[in-house]
């Protein structure tokens, strides 16, 4: 991933945004708030939908680690999955007036990266930014400090370079700037293969953490943001885990407190997590705290 060079509004400070961006896209408390909620579309008929239109379109979610409200739409793995396609595809990441970055891309680049062979389906590729784009966020992180922002503020195709833009609030910016940030993007192909998006959810939160980790079920259901409005809700979420332990033990994700159940069905209590030895996982400070040493 190369940067613009000899960019005019370039200065070490904006340098250090740009490197923290390539090196670790996303805040670690995205991904421990459920701001990416853990589904593959959007239906009208899930809970989470139903919810999100009693609630006037906004989604609240309080975990451990923050609190967040999204505005607009649902954003979900999906939107998750694709900005990480297009950081793994990016030409470019350049520093913009006012303070926005933009990343430079091929459209037909990030389709093949998802995952679709043919890498034609541009309209939807736009239509899943432009979501993103429309969706107002409000956090509260572990140090109960408050952030406003949409990730995204403007998008387009360049007709001289046949590229694609999409360009990252200022505000996010800031954001971004002052949180502890994670990047695994040479694992994001290995993470792309697991079909369901709870579990690809469940991955990206495990990976926020360096050391062994483990966590109760319906603890773990909350900080991803899955709902728990109902006990059917919670059993069709206990039982995709406990279905498919086989995949998430390949990321060092495993039960590790079981009961067997009347009917003899393994009933997992608790998840456990140790982080692999080759995988890389790279995490970035606070740029506040890099520049004050």
């Amino acid at each position: 991933m190369a940067k613009r060079k000899d960019s005019p509004n370039q200065s070490k400070f904006e340098i250090d945004i740009i490197s923290k961006m390539e090196r670790s896209n996303v805040s670690v408390s995205e991904l421990r708030t459920g701001l990416w909620a853990p589904i593959e579309k959007v239906s009208s008929t899930s809970l989470i939908y139903k919810n999100f239109i009693k609630n006037k379109r906004s989604r609240a979610i309080s975990t451990s680690w923050g609190k967040v409200l999204v505005t607009g739409n649902i954003l979900t793995q999906v939107h998750r999955d694709l900005l990480d396609c297009i950081f793994a595809s990016a030409n470019n990441i350049e520093e913009l007036e006012g303070g926005s970055v933009a990343v430079f891309f091929n459209e037909t680049d990030v389709l093949k990266r998802y995952g679709n062979t043919a890498g034609s389906n541009h309209t939807w590729l736009r239509t899943k930014i432009r979501e993103i784009r429309n969706t107002s966020i409000e956090m509260e992180d572990h140090s109960k400090k408050y952030y406003a922002f949409q990730i995204l503020e403007d998008d387009g195709a360049i007709p001289e370079t046949g590229e694609f833009k999409i360009v990252f609030s200022s505000k996010y910016r800031n954001y971004i700037e002052g949180q502890l940030t994670i990047g695994y993007i040479d694992e994001l192909d290995k993470l792309l293969t697991i079909q369901s998006a709870l579990l690809r959810a469940i991955v990206r939160f495990f990976w926020t953490h360096k050391d062994a980790s483990k966590m109760e079920i319906k603890a773990l259901l909350t900080t991803v943001g899955y709902p728990q409005d109902s006990e059917n809700a919670i059993r069709t979420a206990r039982r995709e885990i406990e279905s498919n332990i086989d995949t998430l033990e390949k990321f060092g994700i495993s039960a590790l407190e079981e009961e067997v159940t009347e009917s003899g069905r393994k009933k997992i209590k608790k998840i456990l997590y140790r982080k692999q030895e080759d995988a890389k996982i790279t995490f970035s400070a606070p740029l506040q705290s890099l520049l004050s040493k």
